[in-house]
């Protein structure tokens, strides 16, 4: 939520931009696959997760 009722959440607002799909200078470049984020897709509520290594995941 932004403050849209001060001056300085007006301003934020006219700043802001949003796209549906992939913006023009994105939409050329190869796409990736974050691995993480497939993890978390994949995990179901109320199973057990243990992680093992970097601890800042």
């Amino acid at each position: 939520m932004l403050p849209h009722k001060t001056e300085r959440g007006k301003q934020a607002l006219r700043r802001l931009k949003s796209y549906e799909g992939i913006p023009p200078p994105y939409d050329r470049r190869k796409r990736v696959v974050v691995p993480g984020a497939l993890r978390v897709i994949c995990l179901k509520p109320g199973r057990k997760v243990n992680i093992f290594g970097i601890k800042f995941l």
